[in-house]
């Protein structure tokens, strides 16, 4: 239960949005689940990554391409 309660306050969600949907998805989420902060993966400050427990990535999906792959891909080592 104790690790519970820690974690609690490390979960985020990274979303990358052009036109504003994924961001109030992820606004959205952060609503039912307060433990989540908000952030956007393109002002994200990657040194932080591991103080976080759970990283989940928002973003919108383009002639079958995820567009936030061109920032997750140089940051796998770090998740």
């Amino acid at each position: 239960m104790l690790l519970y309660n820690l974690c609690m306050e490390k979960n985020i969600l990274l979303y990358k949005t052009e036109w504003g949907a994924t961001q109030k998805y992820a606004g959205w989420i952060a609503e039912e689940e307060p433990s989540v902060k908000l952030f956007d993966i393109r002002k994200f400050d990657w040194d932080t990554i591991a103080n976080y427990y759970k990283v989940v990535i928002g973003s919108r999906t383009y002639m079958g391409r995820i567009e936030a792959i061109d920032t997750i891909i140089p940051k796998w080592n770090l998740l």
